[in-house]
């Protein structure tokens, strides 16, 4: 197993993801087996400071896969760990650029690997202002969805020269999912979902 010593764990990468989905996942403020169609300030509360967690963690993933000082191996732990944050590999993630008003939508593997790819010498990505969730609401298909809202900037080098920069405002959807632990608990999984563009703007 690999030890992904760079992000903190001391476990193989197997327990490691079982690590995200759990301790991003369970909510012990909302009643287990329950679905509640309201929640108090306490229980919003919590649910916003783990749904900040959950998608300051991917931004840190995404900034390993696109640092061009990063291993091959460092790169495709982060993909992997990347991708168990997502509800599902069909959840996309939308690009945008600030020379046309076309928006690319690619599923979230394929969105990383791109990343991993770009023709761009080097790459700095960053995000922050992670800091607004809206407030979470009971789906008709039981699940319970908030978006989180959070700044991208994105700087494409070539020759040590910035070639292409932006801002890029986007939504994150932020998923809760009944699940059950490998002793039959029934817990509140938090996942993500699809990841879209409110505006793009230069530097």
């Amino acid at each position: 197993m690999v030890i992904l010593r760079k992000y903190g764990f001391s476990i193989g990468l197997y327990l490691a993801l079982m690590v995200h989905l759990n301790s991003f996942g369970q909510t012990e403020s909302i009643p287990k087996g329950n679905q509640p169609k309201r929640f108090t300030q306490f229980e919003q509360k919590d649910l916003e400071e783990r749904a900040l967690r959950l998608t300051s963690t991917l931004g840190k993933y995404i900034q390993t896969i696109a640092n061009r000082a990063s291993s091959n191996n460092e790169k495709q732990e982060a993909v992997e760990l990347a991708i168990l944050l997502f509800m599902s590999e069909d959840k996309v993630v939308e690009v945008s650029n600030v020379h046309h008003s076309k928006i690319n939508i690619y599923e979230i593997r394929d969105y990383l690997n791109r990343l991993w790819t770009m023709y761009y010498d080097d790459i700095q990505m960053k995000w922050y202002d992670i800091t607004y969730v809206s407030d979470f609401k009971l789906g008709a298909d039981g699940k319970i969805y908030g978006v989180a809202t959070i700044y991208q900037v994105f700087k494409g080098f070539v020759e040590g020269k910035v070639v292409y920069k932006d801002v890029t405002k986007k939504n994150i959807e932020v998923i809760l999912e009944q699940r059950e632990d490998f002793d039959k608990n029934v817990y509140w999984a938090m996942l993500l979902g699809d990841i879209t563009v409110e505006e793009t703007s230069l530097e």
